[in-house]
């Protein structure tokens, strides 16, 4: 049953006074209406209190009434122009009477970004409808693009989105946490991305956070298809029209339609990093693609770019000679993967505009070309004058320089400078040296060079050119200050010649004379013909010789009728060298080891045996032969030659105590 009006009355104004517009209370409002109730704010009650989920044929009395009357909020307008949208076909007459407000309507609330359910129905309505310009699309960028996330979980808290193309994350909050983050609607809230490329993370009212896509729906409120083209046309340069448009071009390459919008997404702060980069790698490969001038390109941000498009820049700006924007780039991201030939065009080019003054950069970038294997004259002349690294990098350089006749002195001075204090060996050092004697050599290094052979073949036995104790012995006869090395060094060098001239005989005399003075004894002194070991006393010595590192402390072990052992401390008779002396006769023979201290432990580092199996010198008639004769002739069985020997001692030793008297 229907009430009756004064009752209706009643219940009206009391829900208006409560301010009660709920859906439920709907129907009362409706009632009125049909009644023809007059009482203040009925037509804006009923509008309040439609399900916006809902159409309904708005009455004709609230047609007319809202025509004239504009006091409603923007959101009690958009419920009720959508509901006229949705009779248009069935009520044209009131569609175009209101037409027009509603055009101003929809005008008002872009300018002002306001954005629901029921004014997204109406700004697709006035889309249709043509009214685009570019006032409006200007307005309509953010909202075009304006989507709405229901969530059906009562614990939904805040909705996170975060887009591949953009910097920006929005928080949206459900459940009216707080109004002011977003537009928030009965549990749902609107968010706004321009790619379809995104995320939603739901936050609970505990803090949990959920990828998955349960309890929320997200859709876009407007069809943004339909208008974006038209949209982009009109809104030259706008961002959300245009990340829209290129959200695609990722993966299927940019044309020549897109530019200028390309310039406009790389340029602007609010586009992500990765997205730039993937754009920029389309970018480049579209201008060499239709090989366009590459100036355009020096205004991309080097640091976006991955790897291999960074690559592909340098060497594309290099083969069109923007050589200043290649090797700035070069210093930013690295010239590790360009092709060869480019970093040798740019290498050439920085050396050049440096003019051949030292930088560092430089330097590593024309010995990474070095190293590839391809140069030219520019890189390696910058590279001998400035290059110091592995002692085999400069001499490898030094041979590359050879092709070209550039000058190397510099080079050659630093390679033998290093390659003696770092005892770093190369196979070329002879053919180096010789290159920098010609070229007027210090010196300093020079002699710092033949010391340095002339010890490693006193100490380590190294295999050493001829030449290099031919310009001692020079130096030596010019009367030069020659050091231990080199002086030892060229006395062994003569021991071991079959046969001196009388200068070397002589040289060989002298230095004997000086070291044996000295008390400083080698194995190699043995060598030496008889007359200079007769000369030296060296015919009745042996010598163990031991070879370490200097200043160590080694103990010979030692034995002379393989029981009974003794020690000693070996003597340094030079840095490494270190000697014990021995007098042996025919047929003796002293067990030895060597122990050197390494810490707190003694270590056993060598045992061997020294024997004496020299046959005496029939030409030599001391006391030494005479009883190497008798133990020869006793070893040999010899009797009656061993009695010869021993009469011919006795008598001696009688002779030798009557004619020589100790003072």
């Amino acid at each position: 049953m229907k009430p009756d009006d004064e009752m209706l009355v009643a219940v009206l104004g009391y829900l208006i006074r409560s301010q009660c517009f709920g859906a439920k209370y709907h129907r009362w409002y409706e009632l009125g209406i049909e009644h023809e109730i007059r009482i203040t704010s009925l037509y804006e009650a009923y509008l309040l209190s439609l399900d916006g989920r809902k159409l309904e044929r708005v009455p004709k009395m609230l047609q007319m009434y809202f025509q004239y009357d504009s006091g409603l909020s923007w959101q009690q307008k958009a419920v009720l122009f959508v509901n006229i949208i949705a009779a248009k076909k069935v009520q044209p007459e009131v569609y175009q009477k209101y037409l027009p407000m509603i055009e101003r309507f929809a005008m008002e609330q872009l300018e002002a970004g306001h954005i629901d359910d029921n004014l997204a129905v109406v700004y697709d309505e006035m889309f249709a409808q043509g009214m685009i310009n570019g006032d409006i699309v200007h307005w309509a960028s953010e909202i075009l693009f304006t989507h709405k996330v229901i969530c059906t979980d009562s614990q939904a808290a805040k909705i996170e989105v975060y887009e591949y193309a953009r910097n920006t994350e929005y928080n949206t909050a459900c459940n009216n946490a707080d109004n002011k983050q977003a537009m928030i609607r009965n549990g749902g809230a609107y968010f706004t991305v321009y790619t379809k490329d995104y995320c939603l993370i739901m936050e609970d009212i505990y803090g949990n956070r959920f990828c998955e896509e349960l309890g929320y729906y997200e859709e876009p409120l407007m069809d943004i298809d339909r208008c974006v083209k038209k949209c982009t046309e009109l809104a030259q340069g706008e961002l959300p029209y245009i990340l829209y448009s290129m959200q695609d071009k990722i993966g299927e390459g940019v044309e020549d339609s897109d530019f200028p919008g390309v310039w406009t997404v790389l340029k602007s702060p609010q586009v992500s990093d990765r997205f730039k980069r993937e754009l920029a790698e389309q970018v480049i490969l579209f201008y060499r693609k239709r090989k366009y001038e590459a100036g355009c390109l020096t205004g991309l941000d080097h640091k976006l770019l991955s790897v291999a498009s960074s690559r592909m820049l340098m060497q594309y700006l290099t083969e069109e000679h923007l050589y200043e924007t290649a090797y700035r780039m070069a210093e930013e991201c690295g010239y590790e993967h360009m092709d060869t030939a480019a970093c040798v065009a740019l290498c050439s080019y920085a050396i050049h505009t440096a003019a051949f003054e030292e930088d560092d950069f430089l330097l590593g970038f024309a010995e990474s070309v070095f190293y590839r294997g391809t140069y030219n004259d520019v890189i390696i002349i910058y590279l001998c004058k400035y290059y110091n690294g592995a002692t085999k990098t400069m001499a490898e350089i030094w041979k590359a320089a050879g092709a070209f006749d550039i000058d190397t002195f510099d080079l050659e001075e630093r390679i033998l400078s290093q390659m003696l204090y770092s005892t770093d060996y190369i196979a070329d050092a002879e053919d180096i040296y010789e290159s920098y004697v010609k070229g007027g050599g210090r010196e300093l290094i020079c002699m710092a060079y033949l010391s340095y052979f002339a010890d490693a073949w006193l100490v380590r036995d190294m295999v050493v050119p001829e030449y290099v104790f031919e310009q001692i012995y020079v130096r030596y006869k010019e009367g030069n200050l020659l050091n231990d090395a080199c002086r030892l060094g060229l006395l062994k060098y003569f021991s071991e010649k079959e046969h001196l001239s009388d200068a070397m005989y002589q040289a060989a005399d002298e230095l004997l004379e000086e070291y044996t003075s000295k008390n400083c004894y080698f194995a190699f002194f043995l060598q030496f013909e008889k007359k200079l070991r007769l000369k030296y006393h060296l015919y009745d010595k042996a010598f163990v010789e031991y070879h370490t590192d200097p200043g160590r402390k080694i103990m010979i072990h030692f034995s002379l009728d393989g029981e009974h052992y003794e020690q000693a401390l070996l003597n340094e008779v030079y840095d490494g060298v270190f000697v014990k002396e021995f007098i042996l006769f025919f047929g003796e023979s002293v067990l030895y080891y060597m122990t050197e201290q390494e810490k707190a432990e003694e270590k056993i580092t060598e045992s061997a045996c020294l024997n004496c199996r020299s046959v005496p010198d029939e030409e030599c008639h001391g006391r030494y032969e005479m009883l190497n004769d008798m133990l020869m002739h006793h070893a040999m069985g010899e009797r009656d030659a061993q009695k010869r020997e021993m009469k011919q001692y006795y008598g001696m030793q009688m002779v030798t105590n009557e004619v020589f008297r100790i003072l």
